[in-house]
């Protein structure tokens, strides 16, 4: 899965309320008023739920799985037939059930239970026999009803617009644990079984699975059954049904019936994500040394649900930007961002689908994986987008998390269904990732694709734990692979590596050292970790591995500029001594890209952890010159914009903003408004960054110009470049009047493309005036409304506006987070306390979330918590250290 928030671009505009939401409008505008109250409070939260595995009685073989979805009551019923193996004499039988009840059950076609018992609480359905199960294979039958939901678990709706007319698509999400919701199963990722999906859909509409259509035929009422083939043996997770007014666009690939499947009158926008199939398809079939195993292929575009993808197989479901491409709104960025996750789900249908982990604790062999496989497909097939360095900021926010207490091994311990919820996280995905990347860089691009080979070769259709990928790498490239992934995948944090030099004569060493890298800037002590260390002396790169709190290394010579982890493949951070760091400022302009780039990561690190006075970074930061590579000043941007977030309300923000404004306008400059001709992708994704930056910084030619351009998008919508969209809205959100305001409120709720209806409304949520933050906010409350989106509209008034989306949510919290699992309420409520930069409002949090958080979920808000007060402790150093560098251009 390649899950994330709902789209949240840069920051946007926001016009004034519309004539229509007026009554809603007068009703939310003051925060406070009485009116609100009537909203406050949610529904209790059952503390310490425990959803449980199944016991080890008996499995399933095969399911065939009948529905009859009845979207006008959000309702459906259904039957099913389980073939299962009895594997010890029982006279119970529980599977997994959560919000459906069954009726009619048989058991080989005679035997009805005595009781029937649903458990809400371990969401289970425990069937009670009067005589003893015998061991072997056996049938059980029964019919169900269960609820359409709202939200993207188990079948649910997606309300959308079609030439203004209201539509609804359905479709299933199961991962986790959540295709219980539909029918009662062993829902368990190692209970893997054949499934036969039928489902009665109305007359022209559409049915898609994870497998071809065996037959389509009338039933009652007008309305069609369609019949699909079985499926191989896969984890209950991996299902997939999606129903509505559907067209498709396709070819074959490879041998493989590859569709785009979309909401009537968008296939054309499929295109794209064919030809990138095409191009992905068969470099996955020879990296793996296995083809795709299923006979077709389908992207399904959802027009809502969450922001993401999800690998079912041979079904992969996204939302509709992460999958749909225009050249004319699309830009750059998103092209790209494209590609990279329809690369991270293909590689799920092998890692992941193919070979399954037998439980959630070994979720980052999916995702960690898919992730690495996603920037290598790109990094193959276009490596003009330079995707390793464009993925450096990724890196960063996953080391960051990484350095924090809250942090947790990429292994991460998983009793419940609940527990895998949370660990879909940055740990799992990025981290995953860059072991991943460190490893194959130490075992060589070969021998590692070898392992991977012989990995899928020996667990095919099967369930594996951590200890066999490392027993397929180790057979095949003879290196203490379970030695060195061990420490890094079950234990939490990483290394700071510390560099010094000492020369007298011929004895000339590289002095290496390691201890644990805290964002507080720390000691804890830890055990040194094996450390695949590239490092270069002048042109000459060595590989070592350094398993010593302390290790020495001869060195040719001493006058070189020394790099460690080059090439940035290494998933630690380096400090060097003063006399080295001198050295290879002074060389900066000379040093490779990554490497660049990494050592600007790494002061900036150590700045923010107070290892290193900020000024160390920022004369780094002032080495570039404006003609430096793109992936090196995104870094600085980053950098820059987290201090004016810290600067807001404070004495020295007027300087700082004129600080930066001198520092990038020749930037601004060379790059221009336009692309010009061979500009390399990177530069076309920089411009908008750099814009944004100076809008930011309330720089007036910026302003001025994205004026111009609202104004002439407003009398010609083409006239706006795909790549200027989001600073052009974005600064007009930021800066505009009531009337602004209107017409985004106007373009969004018109907007028949899921993309655009977001930017419009994000940019609506992007405003300075508090005024129209209490608009924007009570945006989220209109019917209709997407319920995710409007969580993440609150979340983008917090960016500006903390204060007010703090207590809009939590006096709106019924309407707003009931129905919503503890994971996603986690998420919700510290998402409104992203904007906050002072202790007390982590006290304020953890308060709150005691009585509105399950316990199931608190890791979430520790999290959220430990950000706010880290972020209160590097705002007190980090401001007063920028102020004096604006002070001193």
């Amino acid at each position: 899965m390649r899950n994330q928030p709902f789209p949240i671009p840069q920051p946007f505009p926001i016009p004034q309320p519309i004539p229509v939401l007026a009554a809603l409008i007068a009703a939310c505008l003051a925060l406070p008023a009485a009116a609100q109250q009537t909203t406050t409070g949610s529904t209790p939260i059952r503390v310490g739920d425990q959803v449980g595995r199944l016991p080890p009685t008996a499995r399933p073989l095969s399911y065939r799985v009948h529905l009859t979805p009845d979207v006008a009551h959000s309702t459906f019923t259904g039957r099913e037939t389980i073939a299962l193996a009895v594997d010890a004499p029982t006279d119970v039988l529980v599977l997994h059930a959560h919000e459906v009840t069954a009726s009619q059950v048989r058991l080989d076609g005679a035997t009805a239970p005595h009781a029937i018992r649903i458990d809400p609480k371990a969401q289970t359905l425990t069937l009670r026999f009067g005589e003893t199960i015998l061991p072997g294979q056996h049938q059980l039958e029964l019919r169900f009803t269960g609820r359409i939901n709202t939200l993207p678990r188990g079948l649910y709706a997606m309300p959308y617009q079609e030439a203004g007319r209201p539509k609804t698509m359905l479709a299933t999400e199961l991962e986790p644990a959540d295709a219980r919701r539909i029918f009662p199963l062993w829902d368990e990722p190692a209970h893997r079984a054949a499934f036969t999906l039928s489902v009665d859909i109305p007359k022209g509409q559409m049915a898609v699975s994870n497998m071809p259509v065996r037959r389509s035929t009338p039933a009652a009422g007008g309305r069609t059954t369609v019949e699909f083939q079985a499926s191989p043996r896969m984890p209950s997770y991996l299902l997939e049904l999606a129903i509505g007014e559907l067209e498709s666009i396709g070819q074959r690939v490879a041998g493989v019936d590859v569709r785009v499947v979309t909401t009537r009158g968008k296939k054309h926008r499929g295109r794209y994500a064919l030809d990138a199939v095409a191009r992905i398809l068969p470099f996955y079939n020879e990296y793996f040394g296995t083809p795709y195993p299923l006979p077709k292929l389908d992207l399904i575009a959802r027009p809502g649900g969450f922001g993401g993808a999800m690998e079912n197989w041979g079904a992969i479901t996204f939302y509709e930007p992460r999958l749909l491409y225009d050249a004319a709104t699309s830009s750059q960025a998103e092209k790209e961002d494209i590609f990279t996750i329809i690369a991270h789900e293909l590689a799920h249908q092998w890692f992941g689908n193919l070979v399954t982990m037998k439980w959630w604790d070994d979720l980052w062999l999916n995702e960690g994986f898919a992730s690495w496989m996603e920037v290598k497909a790109a990094d193959r097939l276009h490596p003009e987008w330079r995707p390793w360095l464009a993925e450096r900021g990724g890196k960063d926010r996953t080391m960051a998390d990484d350095a924090r207490t809250t942090t947790h091994p990429i292994q991460v311990p998983v009793v419940n269904a609940t527990d895998a919820e949370a660990a879909f996280d940055n740990i799992t995905y990025g981290k995953g990732m860059s072991f991943v990347r460190m490893m194959e860089g130490y075992l060589g691009p070969d021998a590692f694709r070898a392992g991977i080979r012989l990995y899928m070769k020996r667990h095919a259709y099967g369930n594996t734990d951590t200890t066999d990928l490392w027993a397929a790498l180790e057979a095949a490239s003879k290196q203490p692979v379970r030695r060195i992934a061990s420490a890094w995948t079950t234990r939490p944090g990483f290394p700071l590596v510390g560099v010094g030099l000492t020369c007298a004569g011929d004895d000339r060493r590289l002095i290496l050292s390691q201890k644990r890298f805290m964002a507080d800037g720390a000691d804890v002590a830890a055990e040194p970790w094996p450390v695949p260390v590239v490092y270069a002396v002048g042109d000459e790169a060595r590989q070592h591995l350094f398993e010593a709190a302390r290790d020495e290394l001869a060195v040719a010579r001493c006058d070189a500029p020394i790099v460690v982890n080059r090439g940035d493949s290494g998933f630690y951070r380096v400090q060097y001594v003063p006399a080295l760091m001198a050295r290879l400022r002074e060389s900066f302009g000379r040093l490779p890209e990554a490497d660049r780039v990494a050592l600007l990561a790494d002061s900036w690190a150590l700045a923010q952890a107070r290892r290193v006075e900020a000024a160390a970074y920022l004369g780094l930061a002032d080495a570039i010159g404006a003609d430096a590579d793109p992936a090196a000043w995104g870094q600085v941007l980053a950098a820059l914009d987290k201090v004016l977030d810290y600067q807001r309300g404070e004495p020295g923000l007027k300087g700082y903003e004129a600080a930066i404004r001198r520092r990038l306008a020749p930037l601004a400059e060379r790059l221009g408004w336009a692309p010009r001709r061979l500009e390399l992708n990177a530069a076309t994704k920089l411009r908008p960054d750099v814009l944004a930056m100076l809008a930011r910084a309330r720089d007036q030619k910026v302003i001025a110009e994205t004026r111009r351009r609202w104004n002439a998008f407003r009398r010609k919508p083409a006239s706006l470049p795909a790549d200027l969209r989001e600073v052009v809205l974005g600064t007009i959100g930021r800066y505009g009047t009531r009337a602004d305001f209107d017409a985004l409120v106007v373009l969004a709720r018109a907007a028949e493309d899921v993309e655009a209806r977001s930017d419009f409304y994000f940019a609506a949520a992007e405003t300075e005036s508090p005024t129209l933050a209490k608009l924007a906010l009570a945006l989220t409350l209109q019917r209709g409304l997407d319920p995710t989106l409007a969580i993440a509209i609150v979340r983008r008034v917090g960016y500006q506006h903390p204060g007010l989306a703090r207590e809009f949510l939590q006096r709106n919290a019924t309407v707003l987070l009931d129905g919503r699992p503890p994971q996603d309420r986690a998420e919700a409520i510290t998402g409104a306390y992203r904007g906050f930069y002072d202790a007390a409002a982590a006290d304020e949090l953890e308060a709150y979330a005691k009585e509105h958080v399950p316990q199931e979920a608190w890791s979430e808000v520790r999290k959220a918590a430990m950000r706010i007060r880290l972020d209160a402790a590097m705002k007190a150093h980090l401001v007063p250290a920028f102020d004096e560098w604006a002070r001193n251009p």
